[in-house]
């Protein structure tokens, strides 16, 4: 198994209904140019990939299975088939590189809100380590859908204004792989979301009988009843991390 981890998605919550209030086709990616992201798409469906500007050069492999627009911040993907093939976006220095395929019996992606982050600042997150002045042993393993399983090994807390992290395994027992974008996680603070929070993960995709290591990274601040709730499919299940800090 790697040891490395790679961002591949980032969630900001700042409601008490914690997913209800995101829109479950909407995602954020951080990318450094170095990874192909895929991008789940329905017939029937436009997805806008917004990168905050007009993307300068948009290169499709199968442009004529695709209705692709630039739009002032971004791309509209509008597709004609079934198709699945490579899109690139160049602006500037920057290139984005992304795969179009059929989203199955995933979720599609709606909007997709993309973010360049330097590769030095990519490397300090697959090397993060918080500035440790607690380590809370959690073990605890959460069943969720389609023979698959979540296992909370700890939460790393500091005192200093630096991260916390959250370390957890997740286990595939079914017979098909699992997208990595199809779980959802989120840290809760005395029933609150943490504001800003990012999971990262190992990989992207799961195969069947395997098992990947990812981390939930929050910022700093006063924790009280830390929660994490986690749902993939129908299931939403949660777990406490920590009863309080003084």
């Amino acid at each position: 198994m790697r040891s490395k981890l790679f961002l591949v998605t980032v969630s900001i919550l700042a409601s008490v209904s914690v997913f209800a209030s995101l829109p479950a086709n909407r995602r954020t990616i951080l990318t450094s140019g170095d990874i192909v992201y895929p991008i789940r798409y329905q017939l029937g469906q436009s997805t806008v990939i917004s990168f905050g500007f007009k993307p300068e050069t948009v290169i499709c492999g199968n442009k004529n299975y695709f209705n692709i627009e630039r739009i002032k911040e971004g791309l509209t993907i509008q597709p004609l088939s079934s198709l699945s093939t490579n899109l690139t976006v160049i602006s500037g220095e920057k290139r984005f590189l992304f795969y179009l395929t059929p989203s199955g019996r995933a979720q599609p992606d709606g909007f997709v809100d993309v973010k360049w982050v330097s590769p030095s600042e990519i490397t300090s997150l697959k090397t993060l380590t918080s500035a440790t002045d607690e380590v809370t042993q959690v073990s605890t393993t959460l069943a969720l859908s389609l023979g698959t399983s979540l296992r909370v090994i700890d939460l790393l807390s500091s005192s200093v204004r630096g991260p916390s992290i959250v370390n957890f395994e997740f286990k595939n027992d079914g017979r098909s792989s699992v997208n990595t974008a199809d779980l959802r996680l989120a840290v809760l603070n005395a029933r609150q979301p943490v504001e800003s929070q990012m999971t990262v993960w190992e990989k992207d995709v799961v195969g069947p009988k395997e098992a990947v290591k990812g981390r939930v990274i929050f910022g700093h601040g006063e924790q009280r009843k830390l929660r994490l709730v986690v749902r993939y499919g129908v299931q939403t299940k949660q777990v406490l991390l920590k009863a309080s800090r003084h």
